[in-house]
């Protein structure tokens, strides 16, 4: 029994043992999943509050749970002074409606990523960027937010920075003057494609922008410049920067003459070419105008040469003929005969005398401009008759037939002109028929032709070669100018007839043949008038009053004043008005709305002017009409345009002559 007692003991006690050492095994356990776990609060409060990106985590509502100290470093509020508050106080006003209508978005979707402008505690405002996720309890059911976020205050900024660079970088690309291309190419460098053009480009070529992206170089350069150009192209890949002429051709088949500054480099191996065109069509008809002139200028100084030659013959002839009879009257014993012969001879050397100084100082007055007409009334028949009955005894002394051709009727005879300069103009031509015409017959005499009368002087004398025929309108010019000439005479009649005939507003022209004979014809627009010019003036301006044509008129001006003046003229005119501040948005306009009637153009405007644009325009709209207000009002101001305008205004715009020119093209033209 005791035996048993003692083994019940032992097995006790070694119970007791083992369980003993299972409860300071699981107490060490205990102890070190304790520190464990304290070790492990540690790290994530040190890892929580020293973390370098902010974090937050917010309730269902939007309240603060819980901020780190990045966050709280960041926007500059403790922690008990963000816990509990609703997210929206810590926003700019700008966003704090946009969070109220997204955040219960943000809690259907999961996942958050966003950008909002915060308040520091300071009032600075920051770019804060969020991303994080949706918490959720065991049933699915909506938690809190866990959201890290970030300061991206100086990207935002570096990246407004980089889009108004980027702005002011196309202003000026678009702005410029010039055409610019921007093209790349592989490999050799042989061919290149656009990559960017501006919008000078796109309307000097006529091509959108879209078009031109699709071509290369190679595509608006002319033939015969193409070879050139790629040779060129070779080259600059290795000198990097070179300058040189070329020939572009629009859309519509126009050559334009450029000066190309071209620079490459070479990245990601590619060939990148910035290249500027300026059109130098200007500086070309100057060129060719300084050749001209050159031209003019040598043989200005040839016909200056031939002049003094010629002068002092024609000078000292008859004054060798004047002094040398006047001393022969001195000698005793002369019959009253031979004295009359000499003062008849001194009478004739003083006649040619007094011609050629009359021809000069009316040629000095056309030249110089001083020149001045006047029109009156006068007979037409009269004045032929009276041109016939002056000449025919010189004409019959030399033995020349000489006949009166007129076709005018009496009705037509009676008209407005200036009859001394239409007198000077066919008696200087019949006097050059009798000069150069020493047998057969001379016929003059005009007709009404449409609305101008043509007239004529027919010889058939010794007639002029067909390379004289070019020039003999020009001062002190003859068809024979050598010094073995038979013939007298300064050369100034048909230079001062054609002054004359172009003054009067038409035009003269000849037809010749060496051997047998010449013809002069000239026109003048003698046409009657029947009434005044102020009723002419106050008929227009009723007529435009009255008239509404619904048309449409552009005014391309800068300025801002001239603009309102103008809008207000054309507005009580009723036309409909569309405004142009700049030659680009003229051609721009006129690209959109192909109903436009009439320009009223201004030549001066900044990034194009008036006729930069007006010669696009003709490309695509060649009939319609321009009219120029520009502050010369020198012919050869106007001259210098090439005729590309149908009219011109002179500044500042008077009011009547505006509704007259409108009229003329708008009105009258309908």
């Amino acid at each position: 029994m005791e035996r048993d007692l003692q083994q019940e003991l032992n097995d006790l006690r070694k119970s007791y043992n083992s369980l003993k050492a299972h409860f300071d095994s699981y107490v060490l356990e205990h102890d070190q999943v304790v520190k464990e776990l304290k070790e492990s609060e540690q790290r994530f409060e040190l890892l929580f509050d020293k973390a370098p990106l902010g974090y937050q985590s917010l309730d269902f509502d939007g309240n603060f749970i819980e901020v780190n100290q990045r966050w709280s470093d960041t926007l500059g509020y403790p922690r008990e002074e963000v816990i509990g508050k609703w997210f929206g106080d810590f926003l700019s006003p700008a966003y704090r409606e946009g969070f109220r209508k997204r955040f219960p978005l943000f809690k259907e979707r999961g996942l958050i990523h966003s950008e909002f402008e915060m308040v520091h505690k300071n009032g600075d405002l920051l770019f804060i960027a969020f991303d994080g996720r949706i918490g959720k309890n065991q049933d699915g059911s909506f938690k809190q937010t866990h959201c890290i976020l970030q300061d991206i205050t100086q990207s935002k900024i570096a990246e407004k920075a980089l889009r108004e660079s980027e702005e002011t970088y196309r202003m000026l690309f678009d702005s410029i003057d010039d055409a610019v291309f921007i093209s790349e190419s592989t490999g050799d460098g042989r061919s290149n494609r656009f990559v960017k053009v501006n919008k000078i480009a796109c309307l000097r070529l006529g091509y959108t922008e879209e078009e031109l992206l699709t071509k290369s170089s190679a595509d608006i350069n002319s033939e015969r410049m193409q070879s050139m150009v790629a040779s060129l192209m070779q080259d600059l890949l290795k000198r990097k920067h070179t300058v040189f002429e070329t020939e572009h051709v629009t859309k519509y088949g126009r050559t334009i003459p450029v000066e190309i500054s071209t620079n490459t480099e070479q990245k990601n191996g590619k060939f990148i070419f910035h290249s500027i065109a300026r059109d130098i069509s200007e500086r070309k008809k100057a060129e060719m105008e300084l050749i001209k002139s050159k031209e003019l200028a040598e043989q200005s100084n040839r016909l200056k040469t031939a002049f003094l030659a010629n002068m002092s013959h024609e000078i000292r002839t008859p004054m060798n003929g004047i002094l040398g009879f006047a001393g022969l009257l001195k000698e005793q014993n002369l019959t009253g005969e031979d004295q009359q012969s000499y003062i008849n001879l001194i009478e004739k050397s003083g006649a040619r005398m007094l011609n050629l100084i009359n021809d000069l100082i009316d040629l000095s007055k056309v030249e110089s401009g001083m020149m001045e007409i006047s029109f009156t009334y006068t007979n037409l028949n009269d004045k032929l008759d009276f041109l016939y009955n002056f000449f025919k005894s010189e004409a019959a002394q030399k033995g020349l037939d000489f006949y009166l051709e007129s076709k005018i009727s009496p009705k037509e005879a009676i008209v407005s002109t200036d009859q001394d300069k239409l007198f000077s103009i066919l008696a200087n031509l019949i006097k050059n028929a009798l000069k150069f015409t020493t047998r057969g017959s001379i016929r003059f005499g005009g007709e009404l032709k449409g609305e101008n009368f043509e007239f004529f002087v027919r010889d058939t004398g010794i007639g002029i070669q067909e390379e004289k025929q070019k020039i003999i309108f020009d001062s002190f010019m003859q068809a024979d100018s050598s010094l073995s000439r038979g013939f007298e005479g300064a050369g100034l009649g048909l230079s001062i007839s054609k002054a004359y005939v172009e003054m009067l507003g038409g035009e003269i022209w000849l037809e010749s043949e060496v051997g047998v004979g010449s013809s002069f014809y000239f026109t003048l627009p003698l046409v009657k008038k029947t009434m005044t010019e102020t009723a002419i003036t106050e008929q227009l301006l009723s007529n435009i009053d009255r008239e509404n044509p619904g048309k449409t008129i552009l005014i391309a001006e800068d300025d801002e004043d001239s603009m309102i003046y103008l809008s207000i003229l054309v507005r009580n005119m009723e036309y409909k008005l569309l405004q142009a501040r700049s030659g680009t948005q003229a051609v721009e306009i006129c690209h959109n709305n192909p109903d436009i009637d009439l320009i009223l153009m201004d030549i001066k405007m900044p990034f194009m002017d008036g006729v930069s644009a007006t010669k696009l325009i003709r490309e695509f709209c060649p009939n319609l009409v321009v009219i120029a207000q520009t502050a010369y009002a020198l012919e050869i101001e106007k001259e210098k345009y090439g005729g590309i305008f149908d009219a011109y205004l002179t500044k500042p715009v008077n009011a009547n002559e505006l509704r007259q020119i409108i009229n003329q093209y708008l009105v009258a033209g309908s």
